[in-house]
């Protein structure tokens, strides 16, 4: 019987003490401990009977009763294990406790935390919700933008620097750009970026184009200005400007000397007496 407790205790001890680390050049560590780590083939039906499933270096890893902690080259404990997954971002480490994403530093401190923590496309910056408002942090969870936003930041990439398209009220859009700073207030009830750093914009209801620092480029006076294409876009201006659903409404508006009018968006839209220009813009990014 003694030999037997012996055994079981050596199998026991074996198989809890099984783990891996994922180790970073500042000699930080994620340890993952588990009663089993097994590498799996990408069968989706292989990943059955584990607890969580982990992909690292192009693999798949099966964990049975898995606890994660952080340490350092010494094996001081930085993050303490438990049974939230750790995940390295830049200089933080983020985990997933009680539906928030909480962000720790190196220290082991807690720095932030959220309710939403989602990639931007093709960038290095992350979309963040709490308290009901958008924000985005950067990849070491610095925040660039604040918690201040009803609508989620949407994301510029303008040849020399990163913008954000941002809303307070969900009807006045500005610009943010990647250190925070506000570069074209909340004043405008949309923005589309074109190219060369030019932004068409409405506001009260009529479009014209403004740069990247809220300068004016064409003043607000068109009933629409089209898509730029190599910097030349139509634009028009009518006395009247209406949207039309169907061909029954253009019948409509042809009898009071309305024209269809010639949109890139696809829309349907007629006024009348439209005036058509030709909008060009050159180099303005480089001002």
């Amino acid at each position: 019987m003694k030999n037997f407790k012996i055994l079981f205790s050596f199998v026991l001890l074996f198989t809890v003490l099984q783990s891996n680390a994922q180790t970073f050049s500042d000699g930080l560590s994620i340890v993952t401990k588990a009663d089993r780590i097994d590498t799996l083939s990408s069968n989706p039906m292989n990943a059955r009977g584990y607890d969580s499933v982990i992909s690292y270096e192009g693999k798949s890893i099966g964990y049975v009763n898995p606890r994660w902690s952080v340490v350092d080259a010494a094996g001081k404990v930085i993050i303490p294990e438990g049974k939230e997954v750790i995940r390295r971002i830049g200089d933080v480490f983020k985990i997933y406790k009680s539906g928030q994403h909480i962000l720790i530093d190196r220290t082991g401190k807690i720095i932030h935390e959220y309710e939403i923590f989602a990639e931007m496309d093709d960038c290095d910056f992350y979309r963040v919700f709490k308290n009901g408002k958008y924000g985005v942090v950067d990849a070491n969870g610095k925040e660039i933008i604040p918690c201040l936003y009803e609508i989620p930041c949407q994301y510029y990439s303008i040849e020399d620097g990163s913008f954000f398209r941002v809303s307070k009220n969900s009807r006045k859009w500005g610009l943010i750009d990647s250190a925070g700073k506000i570069t074209i207030p909340c004043e405008y009830e949309y923005l589309y970026y074109s190219e060369n750093g030019v932004f068409r914009a409405i506001k009260n209801d009529y479009y014209g184009c403004i740069d990247k620092n809220n300068q004016v480029i064409f003043d607000f006076k068109y009933a629409y200005i089209n898509s730029f294409a190599n910097g030349v876009a139509e634009a028009f201006e009518c006395e009247n400007f209406v949207q039309v659903r169907n061909r029954l409404m253009v019948k409509l508006y042809e009898r009071r000397g309305y024209e269809l009018l010639r949109m890139s968006n696809g829309q349907m839209a007629m006024g009348k007496n439209p005036k058509y220009s030709e909008l060009r813009i050159e180099n303005l990014i480089s001002n």
